[in-house]
């Protein structure tokens, strides 16, 4: 999707993006897919397992959050960037994506607490075709889960 692709100048200007990303089947499988292919990678080749968590935990003390910086922290390391694009990704779409998720995930919890979905989707600048997305393909979302959770024994 366009809206993926298109690098912005800050930080700042990420926040907004995954409230403007829509999500869809298509784009959930494809995540699903560049996940359990970066489990497996972790799995046989303990060390990059270990340099990407380091990689993460230095990156963690800048705190740079941003889409861009998270895109680039995956294109440091080759192989996680090539198993994000045999899913079909590219590493700002698998991070957009996550963002995407992540948020529409902590928003249907509000929704399903009781809370109105305009309300919540205003509130947190999420997309409420997200939140409804969630809603609808709860069931599948879940199976996601349940299989990524099988592989890495959690």
């Amino acid at each position: 999707p366009a809206a993926a692709r298109s690098p912005s100048p800050d930080a700042a200007g990420d926040i907004a993006q995954p409230q403007d990303y829509e999500l869809s089947m298509d784009d959930l499988e494809r995540w699903s897919e560049a996940n359990m292919a970066l489990q497996r990678l972790a799995e046989e080749n303990p060390e990059l397992a270990t340099a990407l968590e380091s990689e993460d935990e230095a990156d963690d003390a800048t705190a740079d959050q941003s889409l861009d910086a998270i895109a680039e922290r995956i294109e440091r390391v080759p192989q996680a960037r090539e198993a994000i694009e045999e899913a079909g990704l590219d590493a700002r779409e698998y991070a957009l994506i996550t963002f995407a998720l992540f948020q529409a995930g902590m928003a249907q919890y509000a929704v399903e607490q009781g809370q109105n979905l305009e309300q919540v989707a205003r509130d947190m600048q999420v997309n409420p075709e997200n939140i409804r997305f969630m809603q609808e393909h709860k069931a599948e979302i879940e199976q996601m889960r349940t299989e990524y959770e099988g592989t890495t024994g959690n």
